[in-house]
């Protein structure tokens, strides 16, 4: 389910790099930030009644970045084509 929900805001949404918390709920052909998926994954997996937040977090080089983590330890991140573990994370 994990996997399904990530796909459908992947298919929908484009990525797009600036800084800033967009909490948007990105729709078909809408480009956004990594915050945007992160709210539109949080959001689709609502839909399906997993819980999950939104949580910021810096990559290897410092620069700031948005995840989505459900509440049993799975990462989704625009970033990776797959969900990770939190372990697996290249986000601290």
């Amino acid at each position: 389910m994990l996997e399904q929900a990530k796909a459908a805001v992947d298919a929908r949404g484009q990525y797009s790099y600036y800084t800033g918390w967009d909490k948007r709920i990105l729709q078909s052909g809408d480009k956004g930030n990594c915050a945007a998926f992160a709210f539109s994954y949080q959001a689709e997996l609502a839909k399906q009644g997993i819980p999950s937040l939104v949580r910021g977090c810096h990559l290897p080089d410092g620069q700031g970045h948005a995840v989505t983590v459900t509440a049993d330890g799975w990462v989704l991140d625009v970033r990776e084509r797959w969900v990770l573990a939190v372990g697996e994370a290249g986000c601290r």
